[in-house]
């Protein structure tokens, strides 16, 4: 054996031995020179002594016999590789030669003209080793699927979560001819549960052109966004003709499918939509950056499968600005045929890798359409990459959930602008990731709950979140902590929702964090009587101490939470939206008092503390109406009654007693 070849295989056997790949075979490209043959297996190098195997008999070169087999194209050399036949791959990598920095180029031709490399959906161990590529072209290195010779041309298919990795200054041309059919060139499939991405790092600057799927069929809306660049051919272009399913960036509706446009700073325009099988709509032109509303009931296209064709959106040569337009509400989008992320939150104050965003001019949330709420039908969540608070489907085991700060591929969403044109959002390849990507999680955020709201049969509805920080303004709203409440006005869904004390809807309050009892109503708005419940998660990050309750102020019922994080109810439509309040004690984790320490009790206007033990103790005496906001303020005195006259409403109110010792509440009604 050559030096090379055994470079080959040590770097094989390496390999092998971190990783399991489960169904097919690991070869490594040995062959040289020109008009080298794919189908050779003297071109290859698959050690036999390696722990895999195939189920099926096992293959000679990769992809023969076997639907997973893993093909390494790491020489360092300048390779032309033909007789490729169609063939379905677990794994492709052009990458350097094992133990150097040397890149691989590779120009693969096809047996005959059409010849397909499909890429399969990820298996368990690929998933399992947090390696979610399944093609990937290393830094510096070449793949050509013979774009430029008329006969010959490979197609390059991933399967749904089949995704592709080009890495800095890679180079990748697919085969650019196309049928109208979409199968030509290069295809990102899509299914009803999961799809493949393409990612470009950031010093990419290659534009690559190809089709995204999309399964839109279902009875649904969505917000959409489209990952190519929003350019046109000319009428007539000779390589699209007049066929309407091939121009860039537009998408074939069907009778039954429609799209309409948010007017930035004012509201929706009207519905645009196709009442006959697949026929031109010039109105369907996507604006890169720009997010529309979508939805698709037909009977036209019953598998629901939609494709867009176009050059993919990447950072070339910059990063992409999204079309902010207007002061008021705006419907931007992810442009990026991959997922990105939000950073976590940090001190500074960024939205993360790949971002800019100024939230002194532009709120520091994303508002994002989810269908698994309320039943399917749908609802609005969000996250606040300032605070790291929001809700949402955290990420699942085999990658197919999505995580609080990450935005999917082609997802649209809200920004709430301030101050317009003092600032743009811009968005670029670094905050690129794989949607399946371990290293995106949920943020671990102290003292923050979410309530969620349950139908009969226990699936979500709408939910909710309390959250107290240091920094919060308190029971009022604000802006850069708290989350709107956008109500599902689509398909009149039961929703909940705090209120602050300016009378703002939220879906996210953020307390000023500080010790005492605080209550905070939580409203409630249902479409159809009906038995529902309420849920509360993530109770831990709160102190052991601190105590949580929820009250249903209708039926005069108090549950712990920390007890019993489920209480199930009844509600009709038409009832009073202030139904539950919640309360909260302790909540910095300091030790409360013994019960005996003071008596705290109310005559009249006026309220008297008894100080039963600590004679000389230094104190404060914090007054709070039931919803949290602080109403006095006053001294506790070195005397054994402390009488504070009031001027209140009459109703009740948190008195807390707070000394070096600890804190003391209690509930006291005024006359």
């Amino acid at each position: 054996m050559n030096m090379k070849k055994l470079l080959t295989f040590l770097f094989a056997l390496m390999l092998m031995s971190n990783f399991t790949f489960g169904q097919g075979n690991y070869f490594a490209w040995t062959g040289l020179g020109d008009g080298t043959s794919w189908n050779q297996a003297a071109n290859w190098t698959a050690p036999a002594a390696l722990p895999y195997g195939e189920a099926g008999g096992a293959s000679t070169y990769p992809g023969q016999a076997s639907a997973g087999d893993y093909a390494a194209i790491n020489n360092g050399l300048f390779n032309i590789i033909t007789n490729v036949p169609s063939i379905t791959l677990g794994r492709l990598e052009i990458s350097y030669a094992p133990g150097t920095s040397a890149p691989t180029f590779a120009l693969l031709s096809g047996i005959v003209d059409g010849d397909v490399i499909t890429m399969r959906s990820p298996s368990a161990e690929i998933l399992a080793e947090n390696t979610f590529w399944v093609i990937k072209i290393e830094e510096g290195s070449f793949l050509d699927l013979n774009q430029l010779a008329a006969p010959n041309r490979l197609k390059l298919v991933c399967e749904p979560g089949a995704h592709f990795w080009q890495k800095n200054n890679a180079t990748f041309f697919p085969a650019e001819y196309l049928d109208c059919d979409g199968q030509q060139g290069f295809v990102l499939k899509a299914s009803a549960g999961n799809h493949a991405e393409f990612i470009q790092q950031e010093n990419t600057s290659q534009l690559v052109k190809g089709w995204m799927q999309y399964i839109l069929n279902d009875d649904k809306y969505r917000y959409f966004c489209a990952p190519i660049t929003s350019v046109w051919p000319a009428v007539g272009d000779p390589e699209f003709g007049q066929l309407f399913c091939r121009r860039h960036n537009t998408i074939c509706v069907f009778q039954g499918d429609y799209f309409r446009k948010f007017q930035n700073g004012i509201g929706w325009d009207s519905w645009m939509g196709n009442e006959s099988p697949c026929i031109p709509n010039p109105d369907v032109n996507f604006e890169t950056g720009r997010g529309y509303e979508y939805y698709g009931k037909n009977t036209n296209n019953p598998g629901g499968l939609y494709e867009i064709y176009g050059t993919f959106n990447s950072q070339t040569p910059s990063v992409i600005t999204l079309p902010v337009t207007s002061a008021g509400w705006n419907l931007v989008g992810n442009p990026f045929p991959s997922a990105i992320t939000f950073g976590e939150p940090s001190g500074a104050q960024t939205a993360g890798a790949g971002w800019s965003w100024n939230f002194v001019d532009i709120d520091p949330i994303a508002y994002y359409w989810d269908n698994s709420l309320n039943a399917g039908a749908g609802g609005y969540h969000h996250y606040n990459w300032l605070s790291g608070v929001g809700n949402g489907p955290l990420l699942t085991p085999d990658g197919q959930g999505g995580a609080r700060r990450v935005l999917a591929r082609s997802q649209g969403f809200f920004v709430h602008v301030v101050t317009y044109g003092a600032s743009n959002i811009t968005v670029g390849n670094l905050a690129r990731v794989f949607r399946g990507s371990s290293l995106i999680g949920k943020s671990v955020i102290a003292n923050n709950m979410n309530i969620t709201l349950n139908d009969a049969s226990n699936k979500p509805i709408d939910d909710a979140i309390i959250n107290f920080r240091e920094d919060a303004n308190g029971t009022g709203y604000d802006r850069l902590m708290d989350a709107y409440k956008l109500f599902n006005d689509i398909t009149n869904a039961s929703q909940i929702y705090f209120k602050t004390t300016d009378n703002v809807d939220l879906a996210s309050k953020t307390l000023k964090l500080e010790n005492g009892n605080t209550m905070y109503p939580l409203y409630l708005k249902v479409t159809g009587t009906g038995t529902y419940s309420i849920e509360a998660s993530d109770i831990n990050t709160f102190a052991a101490t601190t105590g949580i309750s929820l009250k249903d102020n209708k039926a005069n019922i108090t549950v712990d939470l920390k007890v019993n994080p489920v209480y199930t109810f009844t509600a009709t439509a038409g009832d009073d939206d202030a139904r539950f309040s919640l309360y909260f004690s302790d909540v910095l984790g300091v030790n409360n008092m013994d019960n005996t320490a003071f008596k705290v009790y109310s005559y009249d206007n006026s309220i008297y503390i008894q100080n039963n033990e600590l004679k000389n103790a230094n104190g404060t005496v914090l007054v709070y109406d039931m919803i949290g906001k602080q109403m006095m303020q006053e001294k506790l005195g070195s005397d054994a009654i402390t009488r504070i006259n009031t001027n209140l409403n009459t109703g009740f109110y948190i008195v807390s007693v707070k000394t070096d010792k600890g804190v003391y509440n209690q509930k006291v009604y005024i006359n």
